[in-house]
Parts: structure tokens; sequence; C-alpha cells
């Protein structure tokens, strides 16, 4: 909003002072054009108001970014693209609730995606979505909340939340008569990709386009919903990859499920770590139905174990099965820790579990089941001058809960520092030296840990290049930093671990070392590298593929792996030995 408009709504009314005070502004819509102006122009903080009726666009088709940094292209009638933050949410809502707009596509046997959201932060509600090929797709969009939508008449799914879509909250949704055109990929909601299109792909499997999605769709609500009737696929899939999900206080139609491309549960979980939880089911005489909850690992299809079918609690649900041999649960090969407890059966003569479903409330489950993992924001990279006080900023960390977060900070890399006020979210130290130091932000809520980095460079503005170059110990050479680290109960992965060249000349090979968050562990894969392990310290060498690094270069490698006990932190150095130097080549 610019000056001149705040000006007029200040005569106008004390109200939009205020609004005009905090740099929101509010889009009264009531045509598709407008509809689709007000979502390229809003920002953070907006809200875009949408009067009664039906909005009819016509079908965009271009790039869509995916969380990798590529871009898949895709059709769609509406795209909400910008990213509110969590101060300032981007709303998107009927202006009355009793009389909902309707976001309309051409119609369920045509292309297009009717609601496309790659945002970040958005409230959509109030609204209805219907005729479109699939019906609202969460791409790549964190900590969006849909409330009190309804979605029909698609010809496949009616949401798909993916690429890395986290801490989403759907509440009070409503989905029915969908996979009109395919019914074998008509599921109500669908939670992450099928492995073949994931970025973190084994390279055999190049995915959609050659692109891939992120795997890690994680820790999304979906509370107070209905799903049917006339689902023709699944209700609900949640794909391999995809963890910490909860569906809970929902009721779940089973009228419509087809049976085709294997279509014949409410619920299949190829995922991990998820919850479901005080929902209700109907098996609506449905002879396509053979259970109503099935785990299905997907090691077959070449998954690691560590992200499918294990870790799945099921309680306090209703199960409405109208015939005996439907099953409530049903847990194939390979699946790890199905617990189910407090679920009922009408008629409870019927089917219940098979073997693989241990049948207790697993220890621990009260502290694990409501917790989200807080987020850690080390913030950005940091350039200073020797002689200078250096503040670590952690403050962005934050908690989806809203929990207490204590903090952690240590130096992983560079000159040894005496670091202060590591206990704090704000960090600092002296600069004497010149070099790169990176320094490693954990942060606890308590039940859950997350940890980032930041790197710092420090220079001497009095340094004078005369042309010469000293000798240097190679081990100085090379900086490793870890870019994301994964931990659950029993495993962990290491992913975009990061070596830079910082010399002035190439290296032919590499080495670094690990130092892992347990003393009992195992590596059981990697890439990118060959790693051994030693007690804790697992050690890296290049590949035969990413061993040349130019002046300035980097490469990346991940390792995964199981332990037992406490997961502290991991950090990753290069050790001042000889056989963790680089092999220097002179220009």
């Amino acid at each position: 909003m610019n000056g001149q408009n705040c000006l007029r709504l200040i005569s106008a009314s004390v109200m939009l002072f205020s609004a005009c005070l905090s740099a929101a502004e509010t889009f009264y819509v009531s045509s598709a054009d407008e509809l689709t102006d007000a979502l390229a122009s809003v920002e953070a903080g907006d809200t875009i108001l949408l009067a009664g009726g039906t909005y009819q666009a016509s079908t965009t088709t271009g790039a869509i970014a995916t969380g990798n940094g590529g871009t898949v292209n895709r059709s769609w009638y509406y795209r909400a693209e910008a990213d509110g933050t969590a101060d300032a949410p981007i709303t998107l809502k009927s202006q009355y609730d009793y009389d909902p707009a309707v976001l309309s596509g051409a119609g369920w046997s045509e292309s297009g995606y009717t609601l496309y959201v790659t945002g970040d932060y958005w409230v959509i509600e109030d609204i209805a979505v219907t005729e479109g090929a699939k019906g609202i797709m969460l791409a790549n969009s964190d900590y969006s909340e849909i409330n009190n939508v309804e979605i029909y008449n698609m010809g496949q799914e009616g949401l798909h939340i993916l690429d890395g879509s986290s801490y989403n909250t759907i509440d009070g949704i409503n989905i029915h008569d969908v996979g009109k055109n395919d019914d074998g990929y008509g599921e109500g909601i669908y939670i992450g990709s099928d492995n073949s299109v994931w970025w973190e792909g084994d390279g055999v499997n190049t995915g959609e386009s050659g692109l891939y999605y992120h795997r890690d769709v994680h820790d999304n609500l979906i509370t107070n919903s209905i799903i049917g009737p006339e689902i023709t696929a699944e209700p609900f899939d949640i794909k391999e990859g995809a963890y910490n999900n909860i569906v809970e206080y929902s009721t779940i139609y089973g009228s419509g499920i087809s049976g085709n491309n294997f279509a014949d549960s409410h619920i299949d979980i190829k995922g991990y770590d998820t919850i479901i939880r005080y929902n209700t089911f109907y098996q609506d005489a449905n002879e396509n139905i053979s259970r109503a909850i099935m785990i299905v690992p997907r090691t077959s299809a070449g998954v690691d174990a560590e992200y499918t079918a294990h870790d799945i609690y099921v309680h306090d649900n209703v199960f409405y099965m109208d015939e005996d041999d439907v099953e409530v649960l049903v847990a194939n090969s390979g699946s790890e820790n199905i617990y189910a407890w407090d679920n009922v059966r009408d008629p409870a003569e019927g089917n219940w579990y098979n073997s693989l479903v241990i049948e207790e409330v697993p220890e621990g489950y009260d502290e694990y089941s409501d917790n989200q993992t807080p987020v850690a924001d080390a913030g950005s990279d940091i350039s200073a001058e020797t002689a200078s006080q250096v503040v670590l900023d952690g403050s962005s960390s934050s908690d989806p809960d809203g929990d207490e977060l204590t903090y952690s900070w240590s130096q992983t890399s560079g000159t040894e520092v005496s670091l202060e006020n590591t206990s704090s979210a704000l960090a600092q130290f002296y600069a004497e030296t010149t070099g790169e130091y990176v320094f490693s932000l954990v942060v606890d809520d308590g039940e859950a840990t997350a940890s980032d980095s930041v790197t710092v460079t420090i220079s001497n503005p009095d340094d004078i290049d005369d042309g010469t170059t000293e000798p240097s110990d190679s081990s100085t050479q090379l900086s490793c930093v870890i870019g994301s680290e994964n931990v659950w109960s029993t495993g962990f992965v290491l992913n975009n671990i990061e070596v830079t060249n910082n010399s002035d000349s190439s290296i032919e090979d590499w080495q670094v070392q690990v130092q892992l968050g347990a003393t009992d562990v195992t590596v059981n894969n990697y890439w990118g590298s060959e790693v051994t392990l030693d007690g804790d310290i697992a050690t890296a060498v290049n590949a035969s593929y990413n061993g040349n690094l130019d002046a300035g270069e980097s490469t990346t490698f991940g390792l995964k792996g199981t332990y037992s006990g406490t997961w502290g932190e991991a950090s990753c150095y290069v050790s001042g030995s000889d056989t963790s130097t680089a092999t220097v080549t002179e220009d």
C-alpha cells in the first residue's frame, strides 16, 4: 500500500488508519480476474475477501519452483505464491462464511489444479474448491492453514500436501466426490510423494521430468474433518518419507472406494512416525474394502527402511465395519513398531489386527504424541573484521507448539575462539585471527532438538597483497559443515554435508571427519563419499567423481545410520593430522 492510499484511508476511517499503520491491505474481490490480480499482488499481512459466488478462471501453464531449486511445468486456475510470515500471514477467505465463494476450474475431466499454494503462512478458510483435475495443492508450503473448506468434484485427489510442505494445519475440511476422472488415483488427502519422484532419490529413478520433490513432508495436522463420501481411492494416502503427521477427530467414509490401483482401505500408511487417533471410520457396506488401515512398507520399491512403515500409533478410534472379515489394522511384512490400543470395532466380534500389530501403549508415547520439532535458525552468515566483537544470533529460532527453547552454541570449525553466552539465543566472541569459522546452534524444546549452523568470515582490513603466497598446512585448506540433521528415536540422517576448498589452489582429493551424536552407532548407507566408522567418528573420503575441487569450490555428501541411547549433536571437522588433509595441486 503506498503512502497516498494510506492518507486517503486515514481521512475516511479511524479503523482503516490502524490497518494502514500495519502496512496490511485488504483486497475486496468479486470476479475471477480480480482474484487472479489479488493473488499476484498480496504481501505478508494482506487479506483477500471474496464475495459470494462462483469464480471460474482459465488455466495458466508455467514453471513451478520446487523445493530443491528446480522447476516443474504445471497448469493451474489460481496460484498463491507469495510468502506470509508468522506474525503476518496472508489470508484468503469468503467475506461471509454463510455465503462461501466457490473457486472453480473448467471441469473435473480437464487439466489444471484449482488452487496451487506454493507460499508459506497462508490462511485459507470459508471457501469451496471444485471442478479441477485436483483440488488444493500445498507444494513446498510451510505453516499454512486450511479451515472450513469444501473440496468436491475433482478428477483425481482432493488435497495434496507435497514437496517438503510441513507444519500445516487442516481443520474442518470436507472432501467428497473426488477421483471422478481416474478412480484409482482419487485420494481424499495425499501426503508426500512416491519415492520415484523424490529429490533425494538414488539416481536410478530420475523422477518426473528429471526433477525431484522433497520427501520430508512432516508435522502436518488434519483435524475435525469429514473425508467422504465418494472418495474413489483411499481417503488418506500417507506416502513413504512423510513423517510426524497426525489425523485426528475426523470422520472417514468408505463409500466410493473403488478397489482399483489397490484402493481397498480407508488409510494407507507408507510413511513413519504417524498418529491416527480419535477418528470414526465407516465401511458403508462397500465390499471393496478389506481393512480400515493398512501399513505398507516400500522397501521392495527401493526405499530404505528408515523412511517407511515404522512407529505408527493408532488409538481411540471407532470402526463401524459391516462385515466380520474386514480388519481394523493390518501391518504388512517389514513393518516395525506398529501400535494400536483403545480402539472400538462395531461389531466387536469381527477381525481386528494381524500379528505384526502390538496391542499396547508404547513407552514414552505421551511425550512424543503432541510435540512438534522446533526450528533452529542460527542467522545469516557473517563477515567481520579482526579486533571486533562478533554476535551470533539464534533469536529467530522457534517452536511450532510455542514451547520454551533452550539454546546451545558450539564451534565446529576454524581456529578455536573463546565463545561466550553459549546457552543463550545470542552468543559472542572476540575476533582476533582471520579465517573462516563455523558455529552450530542446537535448540531444545524439552522433547526434541533441531540444529543449524552459521559461517563467520573474519578478514584483516590492513592486509596487503604483495603477490607472495605463504605456505600453509593443507589441513587448513578445507572446511566442513553439516547442512541438515534429521534424528528420530533409533536412527539419523546427516545430509548436505558441505566440504569446501578454501585454498587458492585446486585439490585432487579430500578427507574429513564427522563426530556423530551418540557413542553406540552404525552407519548403514552413505552417498557422495566413502565412509568408514571408528567408534563415533565417521571418516569420509571423496568419491571417485568429486575429489577434484577448484579453489573456492564445494561438494556435498551424506550418511545415515542407527543408534541407541541419547543423541547429542553431530559435527564435521577437518583433522590436522596428515591423514585428514587435502592433496593440493599448485596452479
